[in-house]
């Protein structure tokens, strides 16, 4: 995590790119915070923050891209 925007927008550096992304998980993201991303979908660029075993959560997990 790059920097926080709003409540629910951050920055994120994805695998070197910065990229603005809508935070619809339930979690609060701090710069220099490091998270476990899956993409799970490429159109729309969707990706799942995945918990600390790993595995995806049941329960709305997503970083949506914005164009």
């Amino acid at each position: 995590v790059e920097e926080p925007i709003a409540r629910n927008e951050v920055i994120i550096n994805f695998s070197g790119e910065l990229v603005r992304v809508e935070n619809k998980t339930k979690q609060d993201l701090r710069p220099g915070q490091k998270v476990l991303l899956v993409v799970e979908s490429t159109i729309p660029l969707r990706l799942k923050l995945l918990n600390r075993s790993c595995k995806p959560s049941n329960s709305n997990q997503y970083l949506d891209v914005i164009a």
